[in-house]
């Protein structure tokens, strides 16, 4: 796939984002753009997901990510807290070249959540940076979210798109920046807010 192929998929991909969400009052999108398959369980067994993620107020921000950190757990059970093997630098910037191509757009340059297409998002892509939020899901948690996205979110998943070779390396770049930002990787998945 070309680098021209993979900015037109995300163009377009971002683009029907955000008209299937215009005139959606929860913001939900229910595009169906997103990876799951058909036989998913929905984020939560309540709802609850769409009632939280679009406020700030009350919490909504956290009550979003417990859900989607609800949600991992039941989808991958006792491997949500699955060792993810270091990286060597060669698939870190291999991760890198994927990272400016299909994310950097939403999650900016520097993976703070701050590119371009964020200003339109609710909720807003993921911080990369941040200690706290970066750490807030397990590494395969992470790694689950790039193949598969969240339901309601811009995050859209890439395994139809991108190699699982791909999509390994760029969630290596993007532990990379949890690194750099903290000068040293954590491994406490399980810490509350």
């Amino acid at each position: 796939m070309t680098i021209r192929n993979l900015k037109l998929i995300t163009g377009v991909m971002l683009g029907l984002f955000l008209i299937s969400s215009c005139g959606n009052p929860a913001g939900n999108s229910q595009s169906g753009m997103h990876s799951h398959d058909g036989n998913e369980k929905e984020h939560n067994e309540g709802g609850t997901m769409g009632e939280h993620m679009h406020s700030e107020a009350g919490g909504g921000h956290m009550n979003h990510m417990n859900d989607v950190r609800g949600w991992l757990k039941g989808e991958l059970g006792d491997d949500y807290d699955m060792e993810i093997p270091h990286s060597t630098d060669a698939e870190i910037e291999a991760g890198k070249a994927v990272y400016i191509k299909v994310c950097q757009s939403c999650h900016g340059e520097s993976g703070k959540g701050d590119g371009p297409a964020a200003k339109a998002l609710n909720p807003k892509p993921a911080d990369f940076t941040d200690p706290e939020h970066s750490m807030f899901y397990s590494d395969n948690g992470r790694l689950y979210i790039i193949k598969n996205g969240i339901k309601g979110t811009a995050m859209v998943g890439w395994k139809s798109v991108l190699s699982a070779k791909d999509i390994n390396n760029v969630y290596a770049y993007v532990r990379s920046l949890r690194k750099a930002s903290s000068g040293h990787e954590h491994n406490d998945h399980n810490h509350s807010h």
